[in-house]
Formats: C-alpha cells, structure tokens, sequence
C-alpha cells in the first residue's frame, strides 16, 4: 500500500512538473516571439533613418537631380533602393539569428 501512494505520488508529481515545463516553454517562445517582432520593428525604423537621415534634405537633391542626366539620376535610385533592401535583408536575418538563439536557451 504504501509503495502504491509513492508511486501515485510520483506520477502526480511528474504530470504537474511536465505540464509547468510546457507552460515554461510556450511562455519562453511567446517571449522569443516578442522580442523577434521588438527586433524587426527596431531594424525598420533604423533603415529607413540610415536611408532618409535628418540632415537629408530633398530640396538640394531636386536641384542636383536637374543638373544630371536622366540615365545617371535613375542609377542613383536603383542604388539606394539596392542599398536599402540590402541593410532590411541582413538586419532581418539579425532577428532571426537572435530568435533562433532565444529558442535554443528555452
């Protein structure tokens, strides 16, 4: 009889520790979660300052756009447009990496 009452005891015990450690990793996951779209919101407002700074002003571009050719005008978009789709692709796999680091510690 007793040794029925420790091993009931034990299953009670091992149930409850197993649904806390579920309960432990979905909240850790949740976390990593937030943290992942805490990232990703930080990288975007970071790339659009690093492309837009405050001291850029369009005004003085619009008058170096005038004293350029079409051709080179365009070079200069399709560059900054590569530049930046380069700096949101690297500062996303950032997050990811710290999110897939984050998931490895739960």
């Amino acid at each position: 009889m007793k040794r029925k009452s420790h091993l009931v005891f034990f299953v009670c015990f091992l149930v409850a520790t197993l649904a806390a450690a579920a309960e432990e990793k979905n909240l850790c996951k949740v976390t990593c979660e937030s943290e992942q779209q805490q990232c990703r919101g930080l990288a975007v407002s970071q790339t659009e300052t690093d492309m837009n700074p405050p001291w850029h002003f369009d005004f003085d571009n619009q008058l170096l756009d005038r004293k350029r050719d079409m051709r080179s005008v365009l070079e200069d978009k399709q560059r900054r447009s590569d530049i930046e789709k380069n700096l949101k692709f690297e500062r996303s796999q950032q997050c990811t990496k710290v999110y897939m680091q984050c998931m490895g510690l739960c």
